[in-house]
């Protein structure tokens, strides 16, 4: 149909793109140094239109989250920004720290200028603490604010295709429960109960696949075997808008009330 008409041409012109970059790399007598800056997903959108070919000779340098001593600084200036006198009150900037845990600029960012909207609630208009922090996260958390976080869920089908995609969000839905820990292991048994009539050896190469590919792109971090989200916000936001609703089992006809 025209749908898959229009998905190959888009296919065949990524594929044109990224040959042509290519070349232009391994040219010998090409002096000019080329640099691409792009978001995540581009090695698993290659790897799914089997193009992975095409970024040979790239080297990959990743910008890494903010340290603490950065973050603080960051906080410093944004508070500056906002026509404040003095320094941020340190317990309003050690709460946003602990909390984010992964400090990306932009969760930092949008934490703080959603904290500084919600000035009019605070007890000391000069004084934010970290009781107004934790009231920050919960509204940047609510339906409200759902735009900042979509494209995660969203940029799965795309990047994936939606069996994948499926597959990554049962993944991603066991690991956004904190009051479980999560193995390869336990991680693949999620998996295998809700597709029980696919291929176990298949499924576990494709779990296997979906914890590196959801690893290097952001949203998990594996420490002593145990995978968590890498952000906490985002386990948050995925917890609360993401994970299906638990449905009642209804009771069989005839079964005692």
């Amino acid at each position: 149909g025209d749908a898959q008409q229009l998905k190959a041409t888009r296919t065949s012109e990524i594929a044109a793109l990224l040959y042509a970059l290519r070349e232009q790399r391994q040219r010998p007598a090409n002096t000019v140094f080329w640099l691409h800056c792009g978001s995540i997903g581009l090695e698993s959108f290659a790897e799914r239109l089997k193009l992975t070919h095409s970024l040979s000779g790239l080297q990959v340098f990743p910008l890494e989250a903010f340290t603490p001593a950065h973050t603080r600084t960051m906080l410093q200036r944004l508070w500056a920004g906002k026509g404040r006198s003095g320094q941020m009150p340190a317990p309003a900037v050690e709460q946003i720290i602990t909390r984010l845990d992964w400090l990306v600029p932009s969760f930092t960012q949008q934490l703080f200028h959603l904290l500084f909207s919600q000035r009019a609630a605070w007890a000391d208009p000069e004084q934010p603490t970290a009781e107004d922090v934790d009231r920050a996260w919960d509204k940047m958390i609510s339906a409200e604010h759902r735009s900042y976080f979509l494209h995660w869920d969203s940029r799965l089908d795309e990047q994936l295709g939606k069996v994948a995609a499926a597959r990554a969000r049962i993944i991603l839905n066991a690991a956004s429960n904190i009051n479980r820990t999560h193995t390869r292991t336990s991680l693949l048994n999620d998996v295998a109960a809700q597709q029980q009539h696919t291929d176990s050896i298949i499924l576990e190469q494709e779990v296997r696949y979906l914890l590196g590919t959801l690893e290097r792109d952001g949203y998990l971090v594996e420490t002593q075997d145990l995978y968590v989200f890498r952000s906490p916000l985002l386990r948050d936001y995925w917890q609360k808008h993401c994970v299906p609703i638990p449905r009642k089992a209804s009771k069989r006809a005839g079964s005692a009330t």
